[in-house]
């Protein structure tokens, strides 16, 4: 049976998502301190601004393509109730974090969302502490690394356009190429070492977390979504847990993006991540590439 090829454009976008995934997400919600006039831009609701257009996973990737559009790299709008800039662009950006690590500026995240994210995410963390996640996470991100991953990323589109294929009538796009990306890079976290069945349940428990994202803080109330998110979390981390532990004692493969979080160290200070930086920085990558990238190619 002849093999199905793969568009070209697919598998550029989904080579390099782990390389990009903290360009894309809301980290650029860091308030700029690049310039002292305001950029161009607009809220579209009062208070609020575009806080509902940036966070749902059907409209954050149009949201941001449509308004670099209008506006160009940089833009100001409302975000979570507050006055923010929004910076695009890999060279922006890192010119914002070299700002960053000189002035006090911080990130600003509601309460639920560190719970979700975590401590050490690259998300919540601002100033020199933000700077050594990066520089450390990075390592592990260069195009050499990831070139590495491109036989499992095509074996798992190849598997998803498969399954297109298949299908009679119409289906949610969305959430299918959300789901492939949570896999492709689960697939990139752990190698071939995990088997069908692990990736399975963590893309499921993955899936679980993400939609607390979006819900109502209500983490006290059992059947809630966000208490349920907050179990999925807990699974999740749990699992890597065991392979970050496997990773550190030499037992698991050490081509893995996890085996290579774990053997990074950053070259100014000399530190390695933590476990719990590690696990709340996985989910920040796995949030940050999945949902804009799957919002995105749609």
């Amino acid at each position: 049976m002849q093999r199905s090829k793969t568009p070209p454009w697919l598998l550029k976008l989904v080579s390099v998502l782990l390389v990009l995934a903290h360009f894309l997400s809301p980290t650029a919600l860091r308030r700029s301190t690049l310039c002292a006039v305001l950029p161009p831009g607009r809220a579209q609701l009062p208070i609020v601004g575009d806080t509902f257009r940036l966070l749902s996973p059907k409209t954050m990737g149009s949201y941001q393509i449509a308004s670099r559009e209008k506006w160009g790299p940089v833009w100001k709008t409302s975000l979570l109730f507050k006055q923010a800039v929004f910076v695009t662009g890999s060279k922006l950006l890192d010119e914002a974090f070299r700002e960053e690590v000189r002035k006090k500026t911080s990130a600003f995240f509601p309460p639920h969302h560190k719970k979700m994210f975590g401590p050490n995410s690259l998300l919540v963390q601002s100033g020199p502490f933000h700077a050594q996640l990066r520089r450390t996470i990075q390592q592990s991100l260069t195009p050499q690394a990831v070139s590495e991953y491109e036989q499992l990323i095509v074996a798992e589109v190849d598997a998803f356009l498969a399954s297109c294929k298949s299908r009679d009538g119409a289906f949610a796009l969305v959430p299918e190429l959300r789901a492939l990306m949570v896999k492709v890079a689960l697939r990139v976290l752990f190698g071939q070492a995990a088997s069908e069945e692990q990736v399975a349940k963590l893309v499921e428990d993955v899936t679980t977390w993400s939609k607390g994202l979006l819900s109502a803080p209500l983490t006290f109330i059992p059947w809630s979504t966000a208490a349920r998110a907050m179990r999925a979390r807990a699974c999740v981390a749990a699992m890597l847990g065991e392979w970050i532990a496997r990773c550190r004692n030499g037992a698991a493969g050490q081509r893995s993006l996890l085996a290579r979080l774990v053997n990074s160290v950053d070259e100014e200070t000399g530190e390695a991540l933590s476990d719990d930086a590690i696990v709340d920085n996985v989910f920040t990558l796995i949030f940050a590439g999945s949902d804009t990238t799957a919002s995105s190619i749609a």
